[in-house]
């Protein structure tokens, strides 16, 4: 078999070994840019709430402004005011929490779907691809209160 000396991969490898490792960068690129896909989907639904909730607050300090610059007297204003301002407290959302059964089932599954790690490195990098599991199952295990289990609440 023809061997080939590449450098920094730790000695000489056969072509048959060069394929193996090509195909495990490939496989491994692909669930990276999975995860990375997922994080970036949450985020941008975690931005696109935060903006809606910024606007209906906006929207009532307006109002509330109005109200204090002596439109007071006026009942349809005040009414309205009244109506906008409940409308807006019953439109909030609860705010979502982990569901810990899920999020540990799918932390588990994140690492299992990894190949074996380094035995010694220089870098915090195993460190990394464990947090991006922990964040990956953070956000994918998100629910409303009601939906979680009382075992696997916080």
């Amino acid at each position: 078999m023809k061997r080939n000396g590449l450098p920094g991969w730790g000695g000489v490898r056969t072509m048959t070994e060069v394929q193996e490792l090509t195909r495990q960068l490939a496989t491994e690129r692909e669930r990276a840019d999975y995860a990375w896909r997922n994080a970036r989907t949450i985020e941008a639904a975690r931005q696109e709430e935060m903006r809606k909730r910024d606007a209906a607050e906006a929207e009532n300090a307006r109002l509330r402004t109005l109200l204090r610059q002596g439109m007071r007297t006026k009942p349809t204003l005040l009414i309205g005011a009244s109506l906008l301002t409940a409308v807006l407290a019953g439109g909030c959302t609860e705010s979502p929490e982990p569901d810990q059964c899920l999020r540990r089932e799918i932390f588990l599954q994140c690492m299992k779907a990894l190949p074996a790690g380094p035995q010694a490195t220089k870098y915090n990098d195993w460190d990394e691809v464990v947090g991006k599991c922990e964040s990956v199952a953070y956000y994918q295990s998100l629910k409303k209160k009601t939906q979680i289990a009382a075992e696997c609440g916080l």
